[in-house]
């Protein structure tokens, strides 16, 4: 099993004056208000191994510009687009790493306790009372904790403290400071991971009743430390036994309550990630800090992926942008087709072609798809190949 991003991270040479701005004022003046915002915070006292993402550690002196140039490019952007938030995801990197003066900069900047979802992601070894307090006094309230594993030898691998206890320890504060909306991420397909270890983690994190859970596939990610070890045979990717761990995965949190309403997310009824499914259904959004991407109307934008160097533009009144690209409504329609199938919702047939509709009859006779009441859904035998039929959509 493969992960299916959002966007690639492409770059190239930056172009003077407000980038993809100009280009879609007219259409955004006319069209909906933005209503989810992602901030990306780079900082990780750690990269794991197999993470793909723009980050580094911090630096000193630069958390306070980092987060003046955020605000600044959010107060550009609210120049151009009509923003009515209803998510704001701040994810990494390590937000919960973040001073909490800087935190609360930020957050205040971004109207957060105005906004009904605003997620931050934490590691675990972050998490203290007083930064709980903090956090919900800043307008937070969802969590979404990188777990990872309770297996010790699991998380000695991803370079972490190999205590479980300290995670069990961050979900308790947690709720005692008043979060109910917690999330916890997990990891499968970890070098020697057995069906009865990944159990085990599985059991521990139901335990903890959180109203999330993320259960990703370990993947090789170009330019990451796993790439190495993939591709000097010290790591190897086994993708029978992904599959088992996966439909395990489904089994036990579908027989406990939590509903799957995408591939790699489970939650009680009621509490999905709203932010997430904004872009499974092709919303428009806005993301702030260095290698972002947004996607408004016709354009597609990531930010200059340099922490410095995107400091040094928005000082400078410069453009942040580091790539774009023009993706036209049919792109578009063809991602909603791709992310929605992804979804226990599934798609619309009338968002679908003659073509494509052909191909969703052949994979229905391969036991693939299912398509009822004028939806096409993934069955669980397809879901274990969404994204080689992504890549036959797309």
């Amino acid at each position: 099993m493969g992960k299916l991003v959002i966007g690639e991270r492409g770059e190239e040479a930056p172009r003077e004056g407000v980038g993809p701005l100009r280009a879609v004022h007219r259409s955004v003046q006319s069209g909906d208000a933005i209503r989810h915002l992602y901030v990306h915070v780079p900082f990780c006292s750690r990269v794991c191994p197999f993470c793909g993402f723009y980050v580094h550690r911090p630096v000193p002196g630069l958390g306070q510009r980092y987060v003046e140039a955020v605000v600044r490019e959010w107060e550009r952007q609210k120049e151009v687009y009509r923003v009515e938030l209803e998510t704001i995801y701040l994810g990494g990197g390590t937000p919960s790493l973040m001073p909490l003066v800087f935190l609360s900069r930020l957050t205040h900047a971004l109207g957060a306790a105005e906004v009904e979802e605003v997620t931050l992601e934490a590691h675990p070894a972050t998490v203290t009372q007083e930064r709980l307090r903090a956090w919900r006094q800043m307008g937070i309230n969802r969590l979404s904790l990188g777990v990872q594993s309770f297996d010790p030898g699991e998380l000695a691998w991803l370079g972490r403290p190999p205590d479980p206890e300290r995670m069990l320890e961050a979900v308790r504060w947690a709720r005692a400071e008043g979060f109910s909306n917690l999330n916890l991420d997990l990891l499968f397909g970890l070098p020697g991971q057995t069906e009865k270890r990944w159990r085990k983690t599985l059991e521990q994190a139901m335990a903890l009743e959180p109203e999330h859970l993320s259960v990703y596939c370990l993947t090789v990610e170009e330019g990451t430390p796993l790439e190495r070890e993939y591709r000097e045979g010290r790591f190897q990717r086994d993708p029978e036994r992904e599959a088992r761990l996966w439909l395990l995965a489904q089994e036990l949190l579908e027989a406990r309550g939590w509903v799957g309403y995408e591939i790699s997310n489970y939650a009680r009824p009621g509490w999905p990630c709203r932010h997430n499914q904004a872009y499974w259904q092709g919303r428009d959004y806005l993301g702030l800090g260095p290698s972002a991407w947004s996607t408004v109307g016709d354009r597609r934008w990531q930010n200059v992926a340099d922490t410095q160097e995107y400091i040094r533009r928005l000082e400078a009144g410069a453009t942040w942008v580091g790539f774009e690209e023009g993706i036209g409504r049919e792109t578009r329609r063809k991602e909603r087709v791709v992310f929605g199938l992804r979804t226990a919702e599934g798609i619309p047939e009338e968002l679908v072609t003659p073509e494509e509709a052909q191909k969703l009859a052949l994979w229905e006779a391969d036991g693939l798809v299912l398509h009822r009441e004028g939806r096409y859904r993934l069955t669980v035998r397809g879901k274990l190949f969404a994204d080689e039929l992504a890549g036959e959509l797309l």
